[in-house]
């Protein structure tokens, strides 16, 4: 306690990790975060003969004949009778074929973590700009979630019954219809993304709002219910977004707002301000002065790169 170069010679340690610790590090010693970008290696002519090998070549007709389980298992057979250097090819080739999950799959599996072109794709372009205009939210933030809730799967259905690229539950879903003004969605065009990422942003809108800006906890209420983001705060995210008491509901959804908002490009602020934030933030949950749930004012711990603060949007609350 106390050894300031002990501390920062920790912080440093983690950078080099490339992820939302070593983002945390990079604020608590003044940097700015850069990710390592480290692009997959390029070789045409193994990429041809890659995407000539017969099991590939099945794999492909099976995924336009809407066989995914059947092309899963094509696939497997197939990849694992590549070479190393030829599976690297696989995971472009898979990418190119719009099979992200895959794709991201394929590199997890090889440890390559690193090509950010590749595995954080955006294939939802305009229902993502079509979100934003809505909400107010920054583009970076909508893809996060999809990429988070469904791997970019348009089709995606979780044992939970969540739906679609950013996991609606239908109640909710029409709940924000007609808190928005948008048409009222069925299960079936849940899993249309012109359908789903207009009403999956507006829904963190609102959570957003009454979590009054906090991302951490509008991303928890998000993924697990806003019961989820009030037991984050008042359990306290601490200055640099760790969680006091672990339980596991907390714990899953204080790890997927991390990774949420990695993915999104955050940066992490530091400062005297973070700790009274929270500690708002921690009283008006003792007192029970929350808003739907998810309690208190901004934290200064976790700030987007484009703003300090996501305005409030009169779009998402019509």
């Amino acid at each position: 306690m106390g050894d300031r170069d002990a501390a920062r010679a920790g912080y440093a340690a983690v950078l080099p990790t490339d992820n939302w610790y070593a983002a945390l590090a990079a604020a608590r010693t003044g940097q700015r975060f850069a990710p390592m970008l480290q692009p997959l290696p390029r070789d045409d002519a193994e990429y041809a003969r890659v995407a000539a090998a017969p099991g590939l070549v099945r794999t492909r007709e099976l995924i336009l004949s809407e066989l995914p389980s059947e092309a899963n298992l094509e696939w497997k057979v197939a990849f694992d009778a590549l070479t190393p250097t030829q599976q690297l090819q696989a995971i472009r080739l898979a990418s190119g074929w719009g099979w992200h999950l895959q794709a991201i799959a394929a590199a997890a599996r090889l440890g390559q973590f690193n090509d950010y072109e590749l595995l954080y794709p955006r294939p939802y372009d305009a229902e993502v700009r079509r979100g934003a205009e809505l909400t107010g939210l920054p583009p970076a933030l909508i893809y996060a979630i999809i990429r988070q809730e469904s791997l970019y799967r348009a089709d995606a259905a979780s044992s939970a019954n969540a739906y679609g690229l950013m996991q609606l539950l239908l109640p909710t879903a029409q709940a924000t219809a007609r808190r928005t003004g948008l048409p009222k969605p069925t299960r079936t065009s849940l899993l249309e993304p012109s359908v789903n990422v207009p009403l999956g942003s507006s829904f963190l809108r609102y959570l957003l709002d009454r979590a009054d800006g906090q991302w951490p906890l509008a991303i928890a209420g998000y993924n697990a219910g806003p019961a989820a983001g009030a037991a984050l705060a008042r359990t306290g995210t601490g200055r640099d977004g760790r969680v006091g008491r672990e339980h596991s509901v907390q714990r899953d959804a204080r790890v997927r707002a991390a990774r949420a908002l990695a993915l999104a490009g955050v940066r992490v602020a530091d400062g005297p301000q973070a700790a009274r934030h929270v500690g708002v933030a921690r009283r008006r949950a003792r007192t029970g002065r929350v808003r739907r749930g998810i309690v208190g004012r901004r934290s200064a711990a976790v700030q987007h790169t484009v703003s300090d603060r996501v305005p409030k949007h009169p779009a998402a609350h019509r």
